[in-house]
């Protein structure tokens, strides 16, 4: 977990780039619990979105995974390249595979509402934890990369159908 970045417990971060712009992206997790995704949906630049609001959606297989924003704000850019390639945000989440920027006027009231350090990393490992619980074929995983292990390969082919809506409301806060 990249130490400059704030963390939404809806699996999304935030890095500020400048007083009032914002890039947002998905955590590690997030991309591990979708895997494969086949699809990325993104709002329009322009747009204001909330924080904690629903602003984009990784599909896989006909499912949807949809992630609520970190930050409040007008989206000023959109990662085209993540559009094109549904891949990149799970293959590089924390660099190219970003999803949005967002000019916050009032970033500092945001961002105190997020994770970061020791809270951010604790945070993320019970959040492994409760994964473990969910999924039967990670109970013999051991631990996951996003606290401190080793990647388990495509976590979303993993959940069965019938309860990816549930997993994945529970963990994306949707």
């Amino acid at each position: 977990m990249p130490e400059n970045l704030r963390y939404h417990p809806g699996h999304t971060w935030a890095l500020s780039e400048s007083p009032t712009m914002v890039r947002v992206g998905l955590d590690d997790f997030a991309a591990h619990l979708v895997g494969k995704a086949d699809g990325v949906v993104l709002p329009k630049r322009g747009q204001w979105i909330r924080q904690g609001q629903k602003f984009a959606a990784l599909m896989r297989e006909g499912k949807k995974a949809e992630l609520v924003s970190p930050i409040e704000g007008e989206i000023t850019d959109i990662n085209e390249a993540a559009l094109r390639d549904a891949l990149l945000p799970g293959r590089d989440p924390y660099g190219e595979g970003w999803l949005m920027t967002v000019m916050s006027p009032d970033m500092k009231t945001n961002l105190r509402n997020l994770l970061n350090g020791t809270l951010a990393r604790q945070w993320m490992k019970e959040a492994a934890d409760r994964l473990r619980q969910r999924i039967p074929a990670m109970a013999t995983a051991g631990a996951l990369a996003q606290d401190g292990g080793v990647a388990v390969a495509d976590l979303g082919g993993q959940i069965p159908e019938e309860t990816w809506a549930e997993v994945a409301h529970e963990f994306f806060l949707t």
